[in-house]
């Protein structure tokens, strides 16, 4: 700190101490000195996340090691471990950029009936739609083809799909809670609704059948209706004719 900026706070604080008789001095904080080294590279953060997310949709799982991931990535393995502790720690991270994107309108609480039709619906697109896109079946058909282990099936799992119907089912808590919907079971109820936006989709997969093509507004419009279903069995009325 510059000799001049501590004379001037100390002057400062002489003053209001002096024309405040019996009074604390203020007190003045002083700047932080910044670390000293390189500036944090975010493009190389980007770049991380980038390749070990092609080796985890190509390869699967197991492909990304933190020695691959360095190589590819064009950084040192220090500079990699400074960031991520393991490779447990590099493959949550990769899953959960791709769970973001994919649960960002769950963040929003609804006010509405309207509202949350919408949340839903933009959730349920930009879930169908990850789960059709190219590299999402190459993923599937890594993790058919090529061993993986236990562990990292388990990573993938928890900080993926669990993790989406997790947030769904406090996002349909928060509606019951407001009365916008009855939901007396959100985690079976979530279960539910992934599932009619799923349709066959998965079994098809399963099996290799291509799926069939549709634009955004063909899928938009499908995702809508489906919605609309799922909230109309969470009205009070349908509840209590047996739905629970």
């Amino acid at each position: 700190i510059m000799p001049s900026l501590v004379g001037s706070e100390m002057c400062i604080r002489d003053r209001y101490s002096s024309s405040h008789t019996g009074t604390q001095p203020l007190a003045m904080t002083l700047p932080k000195k910044r670390p000293v080294g390189r500036p944090h590279d975010t493009r190389k953060d980007q770049r991380i996340i980038e390749v070990s997310h092609a080796l985890l949709f190509s390869e699967g799982p197991q492909a990304i090691t933190m020695e691959r991931v360095a190589q590819e990535a064009g950084i040192s393995k220090v500079t990699l471990y400074a960031r991520y502790a393991n490779r447990h720690e590099l493959l949550s991270a990769v899953i959960a950029s791709d769970a973001t994107s994919i649960n960002e309108a769950l963040s929003r609480r609804p006010q509405d009936v309207a509202s949350m039709h919408k949340g839903l619906a933009e959730f349920a697109c930009t879930l169908k739609k990850f789960t059709r896109s190219d590299h999402y079946q190459q993923l599937i058909m890594a993790i058919g083809s090529i061993p993986q282990t236990n562990n990292d099936l388990t990573a993938v799992y928890q900080n993926g799909p669990q993790k989406t119907q997790e947030l769904l089912a406090s996002y349909l808590k928060c509606g019951d809670e407001q009365r916008l919907i009855q939901c007396d079971n959100p985690t079976e109820s979530a279960e539910l609704f992934i599932s009619m936006i799923f349709g066959m989709d998965l079994v098809k997969a399963t099996y290799r059948v291509p799926l069939q093509a549709q634009s955004d507004d063909e899928l938009q419009e499908k995702m809508l209706r489906v919605t609309a279903r799922f909230l109309q069995l969470h009205q009070p009325e349908a509840v209590s004719r047996g739905w629970k």
